[in-house]
């Protein structure tokens, strides 16, 4: 069954790494390309975030840009996202930024899993 929507499952750390190459010489797309794919689709299943490098608990700056504005974008225009994480909204919230953990709060339910996931 199909119901027609467009959905891409995007990995947090490719993501940054995407939008890294686009400050290439060689590069032909601009993070702002790379952006608007991401916040347009209809869907979006941003998977893993939470697991980037940390600095005294925090992630870079460019990180929480591109993490808040892409949030941001999907809130604004009303697009279904969903979102993964071995992390709890309040953890996101510390270790990304408040407005990021309130945009994803008020974007997402939550659905805490119980059990272990094994190898």
């Amino acid at each position: 069954m199909s119901f027609g929507l467009t959905v891409l499952v995007l990995n947090w750390q490719m993501f940054q790494l995407e939008v890294r190459d686009t400050y290439k010489a060689t590069a032909t797309e601009t993070e702002l390309d790379i952006l608007k794919r991401y916040t347009g689709v209809e869907v979006l299943c941003i998977d893993d975030i939470g697991t980037g490098k940390e600095v005294q608990g925090k992630e870079s700056e460019a990180a929480r840009v591109l993490l808040y504005t892409l949030i941001d974008q999907r809130y604004i225009a009303n697009k279904i996202t969903h979102i993964s994480s071995n992390m709890a909204p309040s953890e996101i919230s510390d270790r990304y930024d408040a407005r990021i953990g309130r945009r994803i709060e008020e974007l997402c339910k939550p659905i805490y899993l119980t059990e272990r996931i094994k190898p």
